[in-house]
């Protein structure tokens, strides 16, 4: 969280406005033994974010099937802090769970 921290940093002295248009896009990325408590984690680590980070960061849909769909983070991180969802059309191809492209794209544009 730290590097995230210092990305945000330096785009305030880029002065660019903290948001979502100004994005920090990353992959939540690792699964280890249990997925779903490794996004417990995260989540609570995102929390502890400054402001202007949090206003930033986006998470992106994952190609290995390890890892996470647009539905995982929609449900087990979106819906529990808010943050914004990138929907990869070509990771969802590689990865799509069981959710249909159009649907994955309509839970992230949602």
């Amino acid at each position: 969280m730290v590097d995230l921290r210092h990305h945000s940093e330096i785009f305030d002295l880029m002065g660019f406005t903290p948001s979502v248009y100004n994005k920090i896009n990353i992959h939540i990325g690792a699964a280890y033994k249990d997925k779903y408590a490794v996004l417990d984690k995260w989540c609570e680590n995102y929390i502890k974010l400054d402001e202007h980070t949090k206003k930033r960061l986006t998470i992106e849909n994952d190609d290995k099937k390890s890892l996470y769909t647009i539905s995982d983070l929609y449900t087990h991180v979106h819906s529990k802090v808010g943050i914004p969802l990138v929907m990869d059309f070509h990771h969802h191809n590689c990865h799509s769970g069981d959710t249909s492209a159009m649907d994955s794209f309509r839970i992230a544009l949602s």
